[in-house]
């Protein structure tokens, strides 16, 4: 596309009257350009290699390569355009090509899994103990109880997060250094029931935060040999767009390529249910968000034809809204990728207050719907951090239904008895690091469905030490009326309390009223 709204065949006719062929660092005119479809990208990379497809697309002023490394300011602008917009992004396809292209950039091809599901083990030394870390992650399949979900727990220092980094370094083809270590990290994996060395195959890695402090890379450069995607479970930004809202426009544009397992009670593999917004509906509905999810519109004239209220002077549009194709495109270009959805409180006629961890819950199950492939490895450090203990059930059930679909796996850190309740103990496991020796083993009970008292005790084996904060918490319970329950508490102090601060509240309410009883 040329700069001044100009037809493309047109301008090129004129460039190469009478010679055949331009060098396109000769043409004098601002352009760019865009690939078909993301996988056209994949075969010119393997078709030329990285290098020569890297020069051509740079010569020919590709908008995923402006993107990714920047360039002329009048081309960047360009690629922002209404012309852009309207017409190099017509097809869904291109708009998936601008979007990924750029995770084909790699000197080995991207492998494509189709099932994550394979247990391996790693091996690697970290900074917070002196022997090496010695874990392995089962994901064998299991009819009956959740397959796809592992968990590590252990409390601060144990080394949880610098394991989940080791695994994004170790899956990388070039040395990406996260944390630092004396050797290489090491892997074994299963193949077809047979222990082979190696790094386990995943489509791609996907990580969740917490908390901004973590210290896992925003990118990784895909020719570095890994496709990955970093997200953060409560931050809204992501560039100058807003990271929820550019994720629900990659459902609804990206719907095309993959159609996922019917994901309701029973998973029938020969039944589909549509793309990502399909997946998205059937996560987003339990929670009462579906059906009450609006976009943010402009604040311009052009924007009125698509809106279904206003709010502080700016539209909004119901998640779904299908117009034909011409208006489609305007339709999408009036979305505004710089502010939040909204949920709509009918009642109210207002959006709805979320909770924090409403909002958690919320942003994690849009990113995760638009980043997941077939084959993805989802990696999850403290999730639980801002979600009610309620929320913790439901999280780990919206992660279920996305694993399954997508038949990915996960694995997450955390400290949380009440993560691990939700995980059985073959994909458990405790890590604790004592006069600088880490130890890893496998929970004594099985923890799908235990109390969180029995997990904390099998986990934790020093719950009988006496800490400041729970002697504070003790006074703050004999405050408390006698025959208060632990749901009272969790409902009007549960946003205000960690889940290991309202187990601990709970083990003080069974000890009073059984001293009560005695």
């Amino acid at each position: 596309m040329f700069a001044g709204g100009r037809d493309t065949s047109t301008v090129i006719n004129e460039l190469v009257a009478g010679v055949g062929w331009i060098d396109a660092t000769r043409i004098n005119l601002y352009f760019c350009s865009l690939m078909h479809s993301e996988e056209d990208y994949r075969a010119l990379v393997i078709a030329v290699g990285l290098e020569m497809a890297a020069t051509v697309l740079r010569r020919l002023g590709d908008a995923v390569v402006l993107n990714l490394e920047g360039g002329d300011p009048n081309q960047l602008a360009l690629i922002e355009s209404d012309a852009f917009f309207l017409s190099m992004l017509r097809q869904d396809r291109s708009w998936t090509a601008l979007r990924r292209g750029s995770r084909h950039f790699r000197y080995v091809p991207l492998v494509e899994t189709s099932d994550a599901a394979n247990s391996f083990s790693m091996v690697v030394d970290l900074p917070s103990a002196d022997n090496r870390y010695r874990v392995d992650f089962d994901f064998t399949k299991d009819r009956l109880i959740r397959d796809r979900f592992a968990v590590l727990i252990g409390r601060n220092g144990a080394g949880k997060s610098q394991l989940l980094l080791s695994i994004i370094e170790g899956l990388a083809n070039s040395n990406i250094h996260l944390v630092p270590r004396r050797q290489k990290v090491r892997f074994k994996h299963d193949d077809e029931g047979t222990q082979k060395f190696g790094a386990p195959k995943f489509s791609r890695i996907v990580a969740f935060t917490s908390t901004p402090s973590d210290a896992y890379p925003s990118q990784i450069d895909p020719w570095l040999g890994i496709d990955y995607q970093y997200f953060s479970m409560t931050q809204r930004a992501q560039s100058h767009f807003d990271s929820l809202t550019i994720s629900l426009i990659d459902c609804l544009r990206d719907d095309f390529r993959s159609t996922f397992p019917n994901i309701g009670v029973s998973i029938s593999p020969s039944t589909t249910t549509g793309g990502r917004i399909a997946l998205l509906g059937h996560i987003l509905g339990p929670l009462g968000l579906w059906d009450s999810l609006y976009l943010p519109l402009k604040t311009n004239s052009e924007s009125r034809p698509y809106t279904d209220f206003t709010w502080n002077e700016r539209g909004y549009v119901k998640v779904g809204r299908r117009y034909g194709e011409q208006a489609n495109l305007r339709f999408y270009r009036q979305i505004d990728l710089t502010a939040a959805p909204v949920i709509f409180d009918r009642s109210r006629f207002e959006p709805r207050h979320l909770s924090s961890g409403e909002t958690a819950m919320f942003r994690f199950a849009a990113q995760a719907t638009a980043a997941a492939e077939n084959g993805t490895l989802f990696l999850f450090d403290e999730p639980e951090t801002h979600l009610h203990p309620h929320y913790v059930s439901e999280f780990v059930e919206i992660l279920h239904l996305l694993l399954t679909a997508t038949k990915s796996v996960a694995i997450a850190a955390t400290h949380s008895a009440y993560l691990v309740r939700e995980a059985p103990s073959q994909r458990v496991r405790v890590l604790s690091v004592d006069d600088r020796i880490v130890s890893i083993s496998r929970p004594r009970l099985q923890t799908f469905g235990a109390s969180i008292d029995s997990i904390s005790k099998a986990v934790f084996a020093d719950l009988e030490i006496s800490h400041q904060y729970q002697t504070t918490l003790q006074r703050w319970v004999d405050t408390l009326p006698v025959d208060i329950q632990i749901e009272a508490v969790i409902a009007e102090f549960g946003e205000d309390m960690n889940s290991e601060t309202l187990s601990l509240v709970r083990r003080l309410l069974n000890t009073r009223q059984r001293g009560v009883g005695a």
